[in-house]
């Protein structure tokens, strides 16, 4: 039950993606879900919205780091949602917390005519190499991550601790400027662009 709920199970909760929401007596939850620049299949998709249908009264939230959140989940239904998604591929793991979260990237990598290049492998390989690693499920603050590669600038880098910019280098090779220090806290700052250039296979 709800009351067998320790302080430092509220955290570990966390670590999979769940807030005990306000009031915190109601014994409800919020569970994020992570979408690695924001690509989800059919299955995945159809199964999030049954899912809401039934236990989240029909409703769910889409986030400005292109997550999912579903809410007034119970324990008792906890089981039963995380063995679906997991039937599906969906992660979780460090959409809240002190760790890793979302990956974010333009939400039309790989069709857009002037992107320098498709984004979309680098993101999901970033987002891949953080999840489940326990090197990086207790960190002092939250870490967010951006890849962009769209003619718009549309995903934020300023705001992210690491991000990823699409340029050419002299030679003209497609690769990644780097920017880092951005954030939106308690401590606001844009993030400075490095000078630097990575080639795609060494973002990760």
């Amino acid at each position: 039950t709800i009351e067998n709920v320790s302080p430092e199970d509220v955290l570990i909760m966390r670590w999979h993606g769940l807030y005990l929401q306000r009031p915190l007596g109601s014994g409800k939850f919020m569970l994020r879900i992570k979408l690695p620049g924001g690509s989800i299949t059919y299955a995945q998709a159809h199964t999030i919205a049954d899912v809401a249908d039934r236990f989240c009264g029909g409703f769910l939230n889409l986030t400005t780091r292109q997550d999912i959140q579903l809410h007034n989940l119970t324990l008792a239904d906890l089981p039963t949602v995380f063995r679906e998604f997991q039937s599906v591929g969906l992660h979780t793991m460090g959409a809240c917390g002190d760790q890793v979260r979302n990956v974010v990237s333009c939400p039309v990598a790989g069709f857009d005519p002037n992107a320098i290049l498709d984004t979309t492998a680098t993101t999901a390989a970033v987002s891949d190499a953080f999840i489940s690693n326990p090197a990086y499920v207790n960190l002092p603050r939250k870490f967010k991550i951006a890849v962009s590669a769209c003619s718009q600038n549309c995903v934020p880098l300023e705001i992210n601790c690491v991000s990823f910019k699409a340029t050419l280098n002299t030679e003209g090779q497609p690769g990644f400027a780097l920017w880092v220090g951005g954030g939106l806290s308690t401590q606001p700052r844009m993030a400075s662009d490095l000078g630097v250039w990575i080639p795609v296979e060494e973002a990760v």
